[in-house]
């Protein structure tokens, strides 16, 4: 008889000496040695439940099993809870096997050919299959304590956070999250990028935010470029304010589970509320099933802003005399009639200018950026800190990569080391880590260049006036249409007053940041007062 051995351990198993992987094996081995069989092959899945039949090598055994000519003869495991903890999986390969001609063999649960063997195999199955669901359960109710205690479970952080040992209980390490400085400044610029833009431009999409990441030689934790769904995601983790929910969905299926179970986690928070928000609210305008692609991609400048205050529609472009005059006109009354609603029409033109010049004359008005300097000023300070914390952490990490490459090249100095495939993998991979990690010290090291000293008036006007020109460039569309979007999130028109809505006012991007970076993005929850100009009948509204 020709014999393979299958033996399977999952994670939170491998310290239970009885159930270890050389274990199996070993006593697989005598078993076969005293059977008088010859041993083929093994096959080994570490970290696989039996609960499912994913699992690579039971899937390479099956097949091989079924080959022709027939490899092996007999499958011996340990236990038949190695081989499945589903009766349906178990009940179904058996008889695949038995088809092809191979045996399932458990040493521990040998019942032998008897006719009552294959009832007695399957109730051992049924009792594998109700201890499996049982031991899920308080699995799951003791990660549910612990997160409710504020520990972390053992998943892997979210970019931007790691681990550090809380307590010890025993011999058990009670983890929870740490802010990682390094990290933390990559998430804080994709927000920023997203947001507010890069201080010389506008707020930009989540495909150039991958481009521009990769470009400043940035890669996720497992060394690969990022792309437009890991920023996505990013983008609408509720971690980065500190509010984590354990339990939301079921680690196996996927599938929601009722909120009532989730526990909420206090973690350090990364991004201001305001600033995710803000990405919230642009993620959802911009999602191709809730948005029309025309609305994004327009040039308009106030396409997705301006609304009727009559009925809240949209207001759409409509031309006059074979497209001499343009005009924002409620798309409701222009596709059902003055019977769904007498809204406005205003000369396009007229509106852009009166909404540009609301906003310029109250968010970056020389006195105004005068008043809010110090706050900024206090927040770039405070960055700093950051900052500072994330050099650190970056020279340490390089130190001990360059520590490890030195240990490589040693060894092969010293003859006990060849340069094969996996030692020169080795080495490039050591580089490649080395020269990210100057890559992200070039930059937070550029970012802290910013001067801290208070503005000069004369620089806070010429900044000003150098932002109006920007924002009434009619040349740049696409940056007056993206740069407003971080300074207002409704504009609601009626015939009588026209009301701006703009919280999370983003200013004083470019004013401070250092000369030709275009990295240093500060950004300003102050909302803008609100106040009325009777001439030009505009008034802004913080309220929302």
């Amino acid at each position: 008889m020709r014999a393979v051995i299958y033996a399977r351990v999952s994670t939170g198993q491998q310290a239970e000496a009885e159930l270890s992987i050389p274990d199996q094996i070993a006593r697989c081995q005598d078993y076969i040695r005293a059977k008088g069989w010859s041993g083929e092959a093994e096959f080994v899945d570490r970290g696989y439940s039996a609960t499912t039949d994913n699992r690579p090598e039971l899937q390479a055994m099956l097949g091989s099993a079924k080959g022709t000519p027939r490899p092996f003869d007999v499958i011996v495991v340990h236990s038949q809870s190695r081989f499945a903890r589903s009766l349906t999986d178990l009940l179904i390969h058996e008889r695949a096997l038995q088809k092809a001609g191979v045996k399932l063999v458990s040493i521990s649960q040998d019942f032998g050919d008897a006719e009552t063997a294959p009832m007695m195999r399957a109730m051992i199955g049924m009792f594998d299959e109700h201890q499996s669901r049982e031991t899920s359960k308080h699995t799951t109710r003791a990660m549910l304590e612990n997160a409710r205690q504020g520990f972390w479970n053992g998943s892997q952080p979210p970019l931007g956070y790691r681990t550090h040992v809380a307590e010890t209980r025993g011999k058990k390490q009670k983890k929870k999250l740490e802010i990682d400085p390094a990290e933390a400044e990559i998430v804080k610029l994709i927000f920023a990028l997203y947001v507010t833009g890069d201080g010389r431009k506008g707020p930009i999409g989540v495909t150039a935010i991958a481009g521009q990441l990769g470009r400043l030689g940035l890669k996720t934790r497992r060394g690969t470029a990022f792309t437009k769904q890991f920023i996505t995601k990013i983008l609408r983790n509720e971690t980065y304010i500190g509010e984590y929910w354990f339990g939301r969905a079921c680690a196996k299926t996927g599938a929601l589970r009722p909120s009532a179970d989730w526990v909420k986690m206090d973690v350090p928070a990364i991004i201001e509320p305001q600033v995710f928000a803000k990405a919230a609210e642009k993620l959802e305008r911009q999602h191709p099933l809730k948005t029309p692609p025309r609305v994004t991609t327009s040039k308009v400048l106030l396409t997705g802003l301006a609304t009727c205050s009559a009925c809240g529609g949209p207001l759409r472009i409509a031309t006059g005399k074979a497209g001499r005059y343009r005009y924002y006109k409620c798309a409701r009354k222009l596709d059902s009639g003055k019977a769904r609603c007498d809204g406005v029409s205003v000369p396009e033109a007229a509106l852009d200018s009166a909404v540009t010049e609301a906003v310029l004359d109250e968010a970056l008005a020389p006195s105004r950026l005068s008043e809010m300097l110090p706050l900024l000023i206090k927040r770039l300070q405070d960055r700093r800190g950051d900052q500072a914390a994330a050099i650190r952490d970056l020279r340490n990490r390089k130190a001990a990569e360059t520590r490890k490459l030195q240990r490589l090249y040693d060894l092969l100095a010293e003859g006990a080391l060849e340069l094969d495939t996996v030692l020169r993998g080795k080495i490039d991979s050591g580089k490649d880590a080395i020269a990210r990690i100057n890559h992200q010290l070039a930059r937070i090291e550029a970012a802290t260049q910013a001067p801290l000293a208070a503005l000069s008036s004369a620089k806070i006007e010429a900044f000003a006036k150098a932002a109006r020109t920007r924002l009434t460039d009619q040349a740049d569309p696409s940056f007056r249409r993206a740069y407003l979007r971080t300074l207002v999130s409704d504009v609601s028109v009626s015939k009588e007053a026209i009301t701006i809505q703009g919280p999370n006012a983003a200013i004083l991007a470019k004013a401070t940041a250092p000369s030709g970076s275009g990295l240093e993005v500060p950004s300003f929850d102050q909302e803008w007062c609100p106040e009325e100009d009777s001439n030009l009948h505009v008034h802004t509204d913080t309220s929302t």
